[in-house]
């Protein structure tokens, strides 16, 4: 553990492990942080742009209110990390997992995602608008209400015992894989995107 590092402007962090760090209602551009455990760490309301975030672990911090535009997050690990809020913009995930983080309100829009796991992670009402998903993993996650419009699926995404209620854009998920259970949940919606009227049995002529 170190004395906790100041996130400024170009600030490059290497090799770090920091304990109850707060950098809550900072901004920074240009940084750098590669390789690094945050343990309890607080990044609330922080702004950070072109941020270049590899190898690096979050561990039971707070990253609420985050907004992190044109940055990117590769090789690294959430987990058991407050996201409510958190805003990743026009950036890239890559090969990261997000475990056991609440990640309600939290958006993605216009940003590439690739080889990324979320396992049981809270997602309500998350935004995935004009997101790329490849080979993206959703495990016993919540995604109620979420929002998929004009995404665009690629390769290997999937959805596994993750509920999928009343989500949004349901068409633009074309090319995933989802489990039989999730699917009686969207099949109302998706009739409903193609003009399909579903009624009981009864109420058919």
């Amino acid at each position: 553990m170190i004395t906790q590092p100041e996130l400024v402007d170009e600030a490059t962090w290497d090799r770090l492990s920091v304990t109850a760090g707060d950098w809550s209602n900072t901004e920074a551009e240009d940084v750098d942080i590669s390789d690094c455990h945050l343990i309890n760490g607080i990044l609330s309301s922080a702004q950070l742009t072109k941020a270049r975030i590899r190898g690096t672990t979050f561990d039971r911090s707070d990253l609420s209110g985050l907004f992190a535009e044109d940055s990117t997050i590769i090789r690294s690990g959430l987990t058991d990390t407050r996201a409510t809020g958190l805003h990743l913009i026009n950036g890239r995930i890559r090969d990261t997992t997000f475990t056991d983080c609440q990640l309600d309100l939290s958006a993605y829009r216009f940003t590439g995602l690739r080889n990324v796991t979320f396992r049981r992670c809270r997602l309500t009402e998350a935004d995935f608008t004009e997101a790329t998903l490849d080979n993206v993993t959703f495990v016993e996650c919540d995604l109620t209400g979420a929002s998929f419009h004009h995404t665009t699926v690629t390769g290997g995404t999937r959805f596994t015992s993750t509920n999928l209620t009343d989500i949004d854009g349901i068409t633009h998920l074309a090319g995933a894989t989802i489990d039989i259970d999730a699917l009686y949940v969207v099949a109302p919606a998706l009739a409903s995107a193609l003009g399909i009227s579903v009624k009981p049995a009864s109420d058919i002529d």
